[in-house]
C-alpha cells in the first residue's frame, strides 16, 4: 500500500476527522482528499502523468503534503528541492 492507499482508507474510516493543522487552516481527511483529486487532475490537464518528473519548492505547509499526494496519487515522480540556510 502506498501514500494515496492509506488515504483513501483514512478517507473512509474518518473522513469527517481532522488530518491536518496549520495554524487556524484544517482539513479534514475528506476535504484533503478532494484537494489531493484536485491537484492531481490540474497536473493531468497540463500533460503530466504517469512517471512525469515534478519538482517541488514548497515550504512545509498544508499545500505542500497537497501536492505531494496529487503528484503520487498521478503516478507522477515527485523531485523536493530542499533549502538549507547555514546561519553563522
Amino acid at each position: 500500500m502506498n501514500l494515496t492507499g492509506i488515504l483513501d482508507n483514512h478517507v473512509a474510516e474518518r473522513g469527517d476527522k481532522v488530518a491536518l493543522i496549520q495554524g487556524e487552516r484544517r482539513l479534514t481527511y475528506a476535504q484533503f482528499d478532494q484537494q489531493v483529486g484536485k491537484t492531481a487532475s490540474l497536473l493531468a490537464s497540463r500533460g503530466l502523468g504517469l512517471g512525469s518528473r515534478i519538482a517541488l519548492f514548497v515550504p512545509m505547509s498544508i499545500d505542500l503534503y497537497v501536492l505531494l499526494l496529487g503528484i503520487l496519487r498521478l503516478g507522477a515522480i515527485a523531485v523536493v528541492v530542499l533549502l538549507r540556510a547555514i546561519l553563522r
